[in-house]
């Protein structure tokens, strides 16, 4: 086939591949079991070089896989729900379900050295859209083993053992929440910690996306002696970190993200009488899809002002645009459907905590 095929056209007995990736080598026999695929997808900006995505299905089932990538329904992988495939670049019998790594690598080693630290390839073991730094290094890894180059310094014509470079060579360093110690994790399973004395604790090294809100810890007044004098005693225990989101201003957050674990049913129903009358309700995605959008500790708001105040934003929202609405309302965050957007309204009775996000003052209040 010399023209790439239209997935919709896609079936068992297809086979094709384009001229992005040099031939593998592969039988490439129709009466093979498998097929493996690979997608040509949009970028994750505009202006952004192309991404890509690599997978394998069963031949009597090529045909749905194609079309739910390519539709973006919740069965796809989340990487296809996110960069939208364009184009069919790959379909080829393979024998057997190992074939994906052999096409995944492939492509690993053809794309420019920064392509998966920007998620520019999806498939194999990477599956999400934003790979968090563990990922990228081990990746990064298997890119330079594929390569043929240094594993410590990224340059061809020598091994790691031989390598006369003064880097560090691949590693990461994990920056703890909760004290000034830093982790620092090689390729090789290696580990170094690090105690920064009177130091900020160091959580700019996370990317925005995944920065936590942290609540300040209130000081409570020593009970019993010193109390009239007004003596500070130990900080209380600081409240859990919580991802979260702006909605006509107001920080909102998911129960599971403000206490860091799955809410007890005790914590549920004590959310829903005490925080349920500003609670707001998601339709056509969920947390995962504002973080996958941007919206989850950013300073960009799901519900933008409106074009009357929009003009002069020093100034406080206008009554129109202050409060949620109580129907469902389109946000600034596209669902995983490209036509459609994520909704949101305010629910004024809640039942359950699915799909539900609480202001976090509300939250800081009851749960607190």
């Amino acid at each position: 086939m010399a023209q790439a095929p239209h997935y919709l056209t896609v079936t068992s007995k297809c086979k094709f591949w384009g001229k992005f990736l040099p031939n593998l080598g592969l039988e490439g026999n129709l009466d093979m079991e498998f097929r493996a695929y690979l997608l040509k997808c949009a970028p994750g900006e505009l202006g952004r070089p192309f991404t890509w995505y690599g997978g394998i299905e069963e031949k009597n089932a090529i045909a749905r896989r194609l079309r739910a990538a390519f539709e973006q329904k919740s069965t796809a992988a989340l990487f296809c729900r996110v960069h939208k495939p364009l184009e069919v670049e790959v379909v080829w019998p393979v024998p057997s379900r190992a074939a994906e790594a052999y096409l995944f690598f492939a492509m690993a080693a053809k794309l420019p050295p920064n392509a998966l630290a920007q998620g520019r390839l999806g498939g194999w073991t990477q599956t999400n859209a934003d790979m968090n730094r563990l990922g990228r290094m081990l990746l990064e890894r298997e890119r330079r083993m594929v390569s043929n180059i240094c594993l410590r310094c990224g340059v061809s014509g020598h091994y790691a053992r031989e390598c006369k470079s003064k880097d560090a060579g691949l590693h990461m360093e994990y920056a703890c929440g909760h004290c000034n110690a830093t982790l620092s994790i090689t390729d090789q399973g290696c580990c170094d910690t690090k105690v920064h004395r009177g130091t900020k604790r160091l959580r700019e090294e996370e990317p925005p996306a995944v920065v936590e809100h942290r609540v300040a810890a209130p000081m409570r007044v020593a009970p019993g002696v010193g109390a009239r004098a007004g003596v500070a005693a130990a900080p209380a225990a600081p409240q859990m970190a919580a991802r979260h989101v702006l909605i006509c201003g107001i920080e909102f957050t998911s129960l599971q993200w403000f206490l860091g674990r799955r809410p007890a049913p005790r914590q549920v129903e004590k959310a829903i009488h005490a925080c349920g009358a500003h609670a707001v309700e998601l339709q056509n995605g969920d947390m995962k899809t504002l973080q996958a959008g941007g919206f989850v500790n950013a300073s960009k708001d799901l519900l933008p002002r409106c074009a009357s105040c929009r003009d002069v934003p020093q100034l406080p929202r206008c009554a129109s645009c202050r409060d949620v609405p109580q129907r469902f309302t389109d946000t600034a965050c596209k669902a995983v459907r490209m036509d459609e957007r994520v909704q949101v309204r305010r629910r004024g009775k809640v039942t359950a905590s699915r799909g539900v996000l609480w202001r976090i003052s509300d939250l800081q209040r009851s749960l607190g």
